[in-house]
């Protein structure tokens, strides 16, 4: 095996995490300032975004975990389904 390889393993690990970043600050807002159920949704939202993790969709990763976290959060706090959708 390639030292390389490691390396491009690693790399694309950081750049599909960089969508999960967004979702990270939105759920950290929705908790700072949303009261209980702003935790409620950010904690649903991120839950649905890990779950979607876990299937393996390397093409459109970051785009179900979005639409998970969107739609867990709108579980919640369903005026949130059309920003975030």
């Amino acid at each position: 095996m390639s030292r390389a390889l490691p390396n491009l393993m690693a790399i694309r690990r950081l750049t599909l995490s960089a969508g999960v970043r967004v979702w990270l600050v939105v759920a950290a807002g929705l908790a700072a300032f949303g009261g209980r159920f702003g935790r409620r949704a950010a904690g649903r939202g991120l839950m649905a975004m890990a779950a979607s993790r876990l299937v393996p969709q390397r093409a459109i990763a970051d785009t179900a975990a979005g639409f998970a976290f969107a739609s867990g959060a709108a579980q919640e706090l369903a005026w949130l389904g059309a920003p975030l959708g």
